[in-house]
């Protein structure tokens, strides 16, 4: 009742019967691959999809996440408050919700934005609605379609992960501005596990196929004129933190080791897309 259209875009694993069920929801249109083409080829493609039907506004969505019932309207509301406030002086990038990690206990994730050399993460004190963000996560995340058909397209190269960083970055070094959203909230799965503590920190879990696009893509963006100094370090940090735990916390840890060392390697070499076995 919040959309014109849903399109959901088939990366592989609707079954038969899960497609009889989805065809019956009005508005929703089921669109498949010849395979995984990775998320960022999929987000163009839905994109596409909404210039056809001449919408203003996209939401993007995983499919883990669970949005709150009035997650697009509320959104929307946001972006046209701040439209009236800000404009023209500020550009609107995106906007995200706040997003949280329910599993074994709740993981709040704050807005990151980077001031100097130091990258911080802004939480909700009680009365902020609206925050500036330097990156959002692609799920859930509201996108006026001007901002995609202005040249903003996912790089289709990362295949996955950091694929929002990469594009909010992109996005920040072009001159829109994203905002990250308190009053909407969402719960969305971080990693393929729950997060665990370690170190005073929450770590992320994950496969060793996921460990190769992320040592990949890190290492890609490290260079990129468009990443400030603070997300370099903070990405180079990041995988020094993730090379470590991913070796104590991982269940094939002698396969994420060697997935880890190939991603570094086609990262320099600049070997991108879906991962290849050799």
């Amino acid at each position: 009742h919040q959309v014109e259209a849903i399109y959901l875009l088939n990366n592989g694993g609707i079954s038969a019967a899960l497609r009889g069920d989805l065809l019956l929801i009005d508005q929703l249109e089921v669109h498949d691959f010849d395979g995984n083409i990775g998320v960022a080829a999929a987000l163009n493609f839905g994109m596409q999809l909404a210039e056809k039907t001449k919408a203003n506004f996209v939401v993007t969505f995983d499919q883990d996440s669970a949005p709150q019932i009035d997650h697009v309207k509320s959104l929307v509301g946001v972006w046209y408050t701040l439209d009236s406030k800000k404009a023209p002086a500020v550009k609107i990038g995106a906007i995200g919700p706040m997003f949280y990690d329910g599993r074994g206990g709740l993981h709040e994730y704050g807005f990151l934005f980077s001031k100097g050399l130091w990258v911080s993460k802004h939480y909700s004190s009680g009365n902020e609605v609206i925050v500036e963000a330097d990156i959002l996560i692609t799920s859930g995340m509201l996108v006026p379609l001007s901002v995609w058909q202005e040249g903003m397209l996912f790089n289709d190269q990362l295949f996955i992960d950091l694929v929002d960083t990469d594009w909010c970055l992109r996005a920040k070094a072009k001159g829109y501005t994203n905002f990250g959203c308190f009053s909407v909230r969402m719960k969305h799965d971080m990693s393929d596990a729950h997060p665990i503590r370690m170190f005073g920190i929450s770590v992320l879990r994950y496969g060793y196929l996921r460990r190769y696009y992320y040592f990949r893509n890190c290492v890609y963006l490290l260079p990129k004129e468009f990443v400030p100094l603070a997300y370099k370090i903070r990405l180079f940090v990041t995988l020094l933190v993730m090379l470590l735990t991913a070796l104590m916390i991982d269940e094939y840890k002698i396969k994420s080791f060697q997935f880890i060392v190939k991603g570094v390697c086609d990262g320099f070499s600049g070997k991108l897309g879906r991962f290849q076995e050799d």
